[in-house]
């Protein structure tokens, strides 16, 4: 539609700024670039969505918004900024910095559907709003909103918010004049690339989640290959390696939105070192994690991937924790265990070789 024929968006990023969000673009919803359409694609069918099978079902539908809501005009693209923890290590181990905080999806979705409500009653038209939710491919959507761009770790970069923004999308029937997409700010850097402990990069926004610790400690819900489980050191969910090296979320430091509080453990847990977390049965594991990512691992999930922490990083006073583990009734989980209890002699020596 010409821009002329299109309706003033400045009522529409307002009220989403008054909302709470951070960042808002808007884009026509005819098609993302062919550029991203093509390596979604080509991503697929290199398997490098791994068991993630949700990503191939409706694929046609995520670089056109008008296949997701029939007569679509706009797509509002929106960023949440939740800050970047600094690296390091904790006793209790480490998880990712999105999960430091309450779940994102609710709170953003609840604040999307109220900002639909009102386009409805102020425009009319019919939306709907996602977060990480259906077939959306929300990076390029939001990259065309100008909100940044794709960079090569394949997250969307932000000159003013890094990589530390969780997006989310309303499609509406509205027709909304729309902004210019961000151009890449890249440049030659490939830190986020070489940081990455797995090797998960073969190119530039080219991720195989076989190997992205992210995806092996949270989506995964078989074994983790015994190849990257010394990669993952004292992590028990997700990976923040590529954003920590990125030298846009130097920027964040400054930001002039508050990022949410972050803790670990949470509140409550009574956990102050790694083997603790070993003792939560599935109800202490989901009252704990009720508002928080972490629950998405699942609680054998969670405990898998504690007791590769304990190889990498545990002592000989984890072994009868871990000893336990192995006869817990839970195959994924003793098999972990067992590896963790051989990792931990073989570092420390115990018992000492020649007795």
């Amino acid at each position: 539609m010409a821009g002329d024929l299109r309706l003033d968006s400045a009522p529409v990023k307002k009220k989403v700024l008054d909302s709470g969000f951070c960042a808002c673009g808007i884009s026509a919803s005819g098609k993302v670039p062919e550029k991203d359409s093509t390596r979604l694609q080509e991503w697929l069918a290199l398997g490098h969505q791994a068991s993630m099978s949700w990503m191939a079902r409706n694929a046609h539908k995520r670089a056109a918004a008008d296949l997701v809501l029939p007569g679509a005009s706009s797509v509002v693209s929106v960023g949440f900024f939740t800050g970047l923890a600094g690296a390091g290590e904790c006793r209790a181990g480490r998880v990712a910095s999105y999960a430091l905080t309450p779940d994102y999806h609710s709170l953003m979705l609840e604040k999307l559907d109220a900002i639909a409500s009102w386009i409805g009653e102020a425009w009319g038209g019919v939306s709907r709003t996602y977060v990480d939710t259906g077939p959306v491919l929300e990076r390029a959507w939001a990259a065309q909103a100008g909100l940044g761009w794709i960079g090569k770790s394949s997250m969307l970069v932000s000159k003013e918010f890094g990589t530390c923004l969780m997006l989310g999308e309303i499609i509406t029937t509205v027709p909304f004049a729309t902004d210019a997409p961000e151009k890449p700010r890249c440049g030659s850097c490939r830190r986020c690339m070489e940081r990455c402990p797995s090797g998960a990069f073969s190119e530039a926004r080219l991720l195989d989640s076989r190997r992205c610790l992210a995806f092996l400690t949270i989506e995964n819900k078989g074994e983790i290959p015994v190849e990257f489980r010394s990669k993952m050191g004292d992590r028990i969910f997700g990976c923040d390696e590529c954003q920590q090296a990125c030298p846009w979320n130097r920027f964040t430091d400054s930001c002039p939105a508050p990022a949410m509080k972050k803790e670990w453990p949470p509140d409550g847990a009574g956990v102050t070192d790694l083997r603790g977390w070993l003792k939560l049965n599935e109800n202490n594991f989901r009252e704990i994690f009720k508002n928080y990512p972490v629950l998405r691992a699942g609680h054998r999930g969670f405990l898998r991937n504690v007791c590769v922490a304990l190889g990498n990083c545990g002592t000989e006073q984890d072994l009868p924790e871990l000893e336990r583990m192995t006869q817990a009734g839970d195959g994924l989980i003793a098999e972990h265990a067992s590896w963790a209890i051989a990792a931990i002699r073989r570092r420390v020596c115990w018992p000492p070789i020649g007795l």
